[in-house]
């Protein structure tokens, strides 16, 4: 598949579980300034064309490109190609449950989410809780799909 029918694909999936919200929006609706500092920090990378952005109350931010996945964490921007994920683990069960008040209602509070690497790295990622925790999850199962 080619980027531009990886992005729509990917950016149909995401509307159709609700983005644009208050912590996700489409990247080519974000505004000009965020495109352009983004542009000038992935200029050297494979990143592909940029699909989404979840970001979280505390300043982190995560945005699938057809290629990598680029997050933010308030000091730099890094980045890891999908090709390069391994596998996914939650990493705040403890406090979910805690945040919840039933066991059922804990995966609802989830907001950490962990990226093992085949070199076995683990990257921390923040989402915004319930629909942007799930969607972002539901948006990289697609990605997987569309580049095998």
């Amino acid at each position: 598949m080619t980027d531009e029918e990886i992005k729509a694909s990917v950016s149909e999936k995401a509307i159709a579980y609700g983005v644009p919200r208050k912590y996700s929006a489409l990247f080519d609706t974000l505004d000009d300034e965020f495109k352009r500092a983004f542009s000038r920090a992935s200029s050297e990378r494979t990143f592909g064309l940029p699909i989404v952005r979840f970001s979280h109350p505390n300043g982190f931010w995560v945005l699938i490109g057809t290629k990598e996945l680029a997050w933010f964490d308030n000091h730099t921007i890094q980045f890891v190609k999908h090709k390069d994920i391994e596998r996914y683990k939650t990493l705040d069960w403890d406090e979910a449950y805690e945040k919840a008040s039933t066991r059922m209602l804990a995966k609802f509070e989830l907001e950490k989410l962990g990226l093992i690497t085949k070199d076995n790295q683990l990257i921390e990622l923040y989402l915004e809780a319930k629909e942007e925790y799930f969607t972002f999850q539901h948006m990289m199962i697609r990605i997987v799909q569309l580049i095998r």
